[in-house]
């Protein structure tokens, strides 16, 4: 039985602890947080042992493996920590704040020989791998053109928390904190299905976005200043290969859509459509004018793959990396992503316009 030891305290670490604790051979036995009343509240609850110093952590004895489910930029210590004392690492997406440091951590993992795997959650359920073997046994022709898409509105209403208290939220605002706001929140995901259906190669050759202003606060409050001023709430971003091209999207702020992840291939002869809003388990292939709906048998998802894989067996689905080095190609890329919007600052001011955008809101 492995014992587990998560940093971070929050929604995440929660719903770690929820997730492991469903696995055989896997046990949730300690928490680590930066805030030691916060460590002390989450391990009381669940009769864990509780730590605020990762590193500490690492070297008790308590844990065999490490799950980081903390803010972007407290990855890097836990996990250097945890690869250090040859420790198995469950990494939160993207890998960190920034390519530096996810290069450092990937370059560790590597030396160590211990498994690290990074948490592309939306892997999870089977959709992504049951379109990527439709792809790649020829269901849709050559010419492979990519539309994914990842919207969300808690910037318009308060269902999942206020965004103006809540630490939750407040961090993913801000340029400082948070990796470039919705570009390595929610575009890390966009980022990783485009890899695994297009395969290597991507490469970053346009991208526009919208920064986060308080324009609207509440009746009598203060306007909500993020710490290093306002990252991406919403992008479009354009990349290509020798043989595909992606437009990806994603948003804070768009009306009527919760959690809506959608992916749309489209190739010489026929194309293949993702949407978790209409089925969480079927994907749809059109070809010649015919459409038939496949459904997805169970894959072993992150948590049941990194689960076996610190316990010493094979990881059962290899040809769909989740390892240091797939998030470290997704990092550059989001780097690549935030490069062009350095170097055009121009374009940050009107997202680019197009198909996909139609399916988020006008800007």
């Amino acid at each position: 039985m492995l014992r587990l030891g998560i940093v971070g305290a929050g929604a995440m670490a929660e719903y770690h602890a929820k997730r492991f604790a469903g696995i055989g051979g896997m046990r949730v036995a300690a928490v680590c947080d930066h805030l030691r009343e916060r460590a002390l509240g989450f391990a009381e609850e669940r009769g864990l042992a509780a730590f605020d110093d990762p590193a500490e952590m690492a070297a008790s004895g308590e844990v065999d493996a490490i799950a980081v489910a903390s803010f972007d930029g407290w990855h890097k210590a836990p996990v250097l920590a945890a690869l250090d004392r040859g420790l198995p690492v469950f990494c939160e997406k993207p890998l960190a704040r920034e390519y530096g440091e996810a290069e450092e951590m990937a370059a560790a993992a590597a030396s160590s020989g211990v498994p690290a795997v990074v948490n592309f959650s939306k892997r999870n359920g089977g959709l992504l791998s049951l379109a990527r073997r439709a792809i790649a046994g020829g269901e849709l022709g050559g010419g492979l053109r990519l539309e994914l898409s990842y919207l969300q509105s808690w910037l318009l209403q308060d269902s999942w928390g206020a965004w103006r208290s809540n630490a939750r939220w407040k961090w993913r605002l801000s340029e400082s904190l948070s990796t470039h706001g919705a570009l390595g929140d929610l575009g890390s995901h966009l980022l990783d299905a485009a890899l695994l259906l297009a395969g290597e190669g991507l490469a970053a050759r346009a991208f526009s976005g919208r920064r986060f202003r308080d324009e609207s606060p509440p009746a009598g409050g203060p306007f909500f200043e993020p710490e290093g001023g306002g990252a991406f709430e919403g992008f479009e971003a354009r990349l290509a290969s020798s043989s595909t091209t992606a437009a990806l999207a994603a948003d804070w702020r768009a009306a009527g859509k919760m959690d809506s992840f959608s992916v749309r291939a489209e190739g010489d002869s026929g194309s293949l459509e993702i949407d978790l809003e209409r089925s969480r388990d079927s994907i749809v292939i059109r070809r010649g004018g015919a459409a038939r709906e496949l459904r997805a048998g169970p894959v072993p998802s992150t948590y049941e793959r990194f689960t076996a894989v610190a316990a010493g067996s094979a990881d059962p689905l290899p040809e769909e990396p989740i390892d240091f080095a797939r998030g470290l190609a997704v990092q550059r890329l989001i780097a690549d992503c935030a490069s062009l919007s350095r170097a055009a600052p121009g374009t940050s001011d009107v997202l680019l316009r197009g198909d996909i955008a139609s399916k988020a809101r006008h800007y």
